[in-house]
């Protein structure tokens, strides 16, 4: 059985004109990554280190937290997740140390990649209200998919990257829309995002190539079916459960097909996913 998901096939299909459109923007986006003036939006150094560390079967947390502190910007901005009602129960940490001794390491790998993705990409001068929509969903869909990942038959560490991650290509677009050098023309908010939704599976693949993630993520958002197959199946129907909790993006329709197909593949009874998403509107309302 081959599973399709709606980040890489969108439901919606452009109208006519946006095709020309889009591929004008996946252009501006191509010279936006090989202009020597300009870098695309990337994730921090630090960050990219410690999700590769994560994978080490004998990293120390020592080694962990010395990482992590190294960028003192980064760490302030890692414990500022981990501070937030969802991670710090009844005290917040007050080192990046005490984070990971209460959290944990793939806890920890994951407030990690949040921190960076809110802090250096999901940022356009202009475009701000574009972006916080971008980051509110992206985030909502991590945390319901590890949800997900952890009551379905299968948990898999890589589904909350995987889907903080499956729309970030959006962020290169609407980067490259607010450099006048690549797209002059001024793009209303409305109208940005059925072109950015035509051209979202060329810059996503553009942006993780640039990041050179680690294959167990990218991995994650290959057509083919392989070990990754479950954490993708956890994102699409986390998608689907934050769209209709209002938190999609614009335009977007939950695919009621794929994410059955999704969820007979987790294991996950209807009753099941319709309990994720009520815990799931009560979890968000402390996130987003």
């Amino acid at each position: 059985m081959r599973l399709r998901y709606r980040f890489q096939t969108p439901q919606s299909a452009p109208s006519p004109g946006e095709g020309s459109t889009a591929v004008a923007l996946t252009e501006a986006v191509d010279k936006l990554f090989s202009s020597a003036l300009y870098r695309p939006p990337m994730l921090p150094d630090v960050a990219l280190r410690v999700l590769s560390l994560s994978k080490s079967s004998d990293v120390s947390f020592g080694a962990i937290v010395s990482l992590v502190e190294s960028d003192p910007m980064f760490a302030m901005s890692v414990l500022k997740v981990a501070s937030s009602p969802v991670y710090a129960g009844r005290s917040p940490p007050r080192t990046i140390q005490q984070a990971l001794l209460r959290l944990g390491l793939e806890t920890m790998t994951e407030i990690c990649m949040e921190a960076a993705l809110t802090a250096r990409v999901f940022r356009a001068p202009g475009h701000e209200g574009a972006m916080r929509i971008l980051r509110d969903h992206s985030v909502a869909v991590a945390h319901v998919a590890r949800v997900i990942s952890q009551r379905s038959s299968i948990h898999s560490e890589s589904a909350f990257t995987i889907g903080l991650l499956h729309e970030v290509g959006l962020a290169a677009g609407i980067v490259a829309l607010a450099t006048p050098a690549l797209w002059p023309r001024r793009i209303e908010q409305p109208n940005i995002w059925p072109l950015l939704s035509a051209a979202r599976h060329h810059l996503t693949e553009r942006l993780l190539k640039a990041w050179k993630l680690p294959p167990d993520i990218t991995a994650g958002f290959g057509g083919q079916l392989g070990s990754n197959e479950a954490p993708r199946a956890a994102v699409t129907v986390a998608d689907g459960i934050v769209i209709d909790l209002g938190l999609g993006l614009p335009g977007d329709k939950a695919d009621a097909d794929a994410i059955e197909r999704a969820r007979d593949l987790l294991e996950l009874r209807l009753a099941e996913v319709q309990m994720i998403s009520q815990d799931s509107r009560k979890l968000l309302s402390k996130i987003v």
